[in-house]
């Protein structure tokens, strides 16, 4: 825990559909203002991740106005669903392979 940054421990529990059970213990900053970022080389400008301490997160383009915000628990859940996905088409991909059907 970083006590000269005001960090302070915090313990969630969430659960997703009846699927998983995740207990997260986390012992980070706590996001009290809002925080920018640019990553390079995703797009022809550029992309720009914004942290709301709202819990949401706003994705723009650089050098546009136009930002898609969605709650932080929305993209954890759609990041689950792309992994369940990807590991069943891969899953999928095996048995054509060995059976051929």
């Amino acid at each position: 825990m970083n006590e000269a940054k005001g960090g302070t421990a915090q313990c969630d529990s969430v659960t997703l559909v009846g699927y998983f059970e995740i207990k997260l213990e986390v012992s980070m900053t706590a996001l009290d203002k809002k925080i920018t970022r640019k990553a390079a080389g995703l797009l022809k400008n550029g992309m720009v991740v914004t942290l709301y301490p709202t819990n949401i997160i706003g994705i723009r383009e650089a050098r546009c106005h136009n930002e898609y915000t969605l709650p932080l628990m929305t993209v954890y859940k759609l990041a689950i669903q792309a992994e369940y996905a990807a590991a069943k088409a891969r899953k999928a991909a095996e048995r054509k392979a060995k059976f051929g059907k």
